[in-house]
């Protein structure tokens, strides 16, 4: 362990407080930034996207896992594009990632009658937030167990 890790384990204990807390809380901030950096990356049309980007900290068997995502259903379109303009667009994909595309394009009805589309070009938000921010993580968790001791200090 390294000794600044130490120090902090051992001011958290002389406040009365829990180190997993800490780190819970150390987790939630690096998550946030993660978060805020997705929503700022993120194109809007209506807004429902960008909005839906949310954070989950929790205690998972014996780690403490933090999660951004959203549950809208067309995010991953987004993020990835759609047909051969698509699977042209520039992006960057988490390892073992290989999505795939119509390699030809397609007819869909819309309120103006038949169109063609050859797809839609990636617009990457989530997973770029991710790698701008994976090197920081230390950085962002010893922030949170700093104010989780600030907090203890009252």
């Amino acid at each position: 362990m390294s000794s600044s890790f130490e120090e902090l384990l051992y001011k958290i204990q002389n406040l009365g407080g829990n180190i997993e807390e800490g780190i819970y809380k150390g987790v939630g901030h690096y998550v946030s930034k993660i978060q805020a950096d997705a929503k700022r990356n993120c194109s809007v049309d209506t807004g429902l996207l960008r909005n839906s980007i949310h954070t989950n900290v929790k205690y998972e068997d014996k780690e403490i896992v933090g999660t951004v995502g959203t549950n809208v259903d067309y995010a991953i379109y987004v993020e990835l594009g759609t047909g051969p303009i698509g699977a042209k667009s520039p992006k960057i994909l988490p390892p073992n990632i290989k999505p795939k595309y119509k390699t030809q394009g397609w007819y869909y009805k819309s309120k103006n009658g038949v169109k063609y589309t050859k797809g839609k070009i990636a617009k990457p938000f989530l997973y770029p937030a991710f790698k701008a921010n994976e090197n920081k993580a230390k950085e962002y968790i010893k922030k949170g167990i700093n104010a989780y001791i600030r907090s203890l200090n009252g």
